[in-house]
């Protein structure tokens, strides 16, 4: 009798154990399987913005400083589509009376175009400020001027997803270990490149 619950415990302890191991090894595995997703869809909703931010800068020559802006240009924007083309003609110098070529640029308006209808068609803009699977929490964005050398301004934005937002919900070690804030842009580089690239 002994033996046969010896055997017993022993047969459920190795089965607990077994149990424990196959947990240890997929928890890191399923863990990376939702991270990933996660941030699949957290870096679509962060390419949207990028594409949005482009063409505010088109429109008024520099990025929005918040998502109320960008939202509001998005939806009921218009870019203006316009045609660039070198021309020469001749004109009379009158100085040395001969005729001589000038350079110049022409510059033809062909017409407007409906940023929602041309770029975001069907996408819900709403919640473009929230970051996905965060219950709610926003996207840090800031956007301003960058000064470089010979004092040339380039317009700069930046948006960050902290990991601990996206990843809500997720294992929290593994989170630390794992996870990295999604950064897109800088406000200190004339980048508009996210750090997964």
């Amino acid at each position: 009798m002994n033996s046969k619950a010896l055997q017993i415990g022993l047969t459920a302890a190795v089965i607990g154990l077994s149990v424990w191991l196959v947990m240890i090894i997929m928890r890191p595995i399923k863990f990376d399987e939702k991270y990933n997703a996660r941030r699949k869809v957290v870096i679509d909703r962060m390419m949207q913005i990028r594409t949005a931010q482009g063409a505010y800068k088109e429109g008024f020559g520099s990025f929005a400083k918040d998502f109320e802006s960008l939202v509001a240009f998005a939806d009921t924007g218009h870019l203006t589509i316009i045609q660039r083309r070198d021309s020469t003609f001749k004109r009379m110098n009158t100085v040395y009376m001969i005729e001589e070529n000038v350079d110049t640029l022409i510059i033809d308006t062909l017409g407007s175009f409906s940023v929602r209808d041309s770029l975001f068609t069907g996408v819900d803009m709403t919640k473009w400020n929230e970051i996905p699977f965060s219950k709610g929490e926003k996207f840090e964005m800031d956007a301003g001027i960058l000064i470089k050398s010979g004092g040339l301004k380039v317009p700069v934005f930046e948006v960050i997803a902290p990991a601990k937002a996206y990843c809500r919900g997720l294992d929290k070690l593994l989170i630390q270990e794992r996870a990295e804030d999604l950064r897109m842009g800088s406000m200190t580089e004339a980048t508009l490149s996210g750090n997964w690239q």
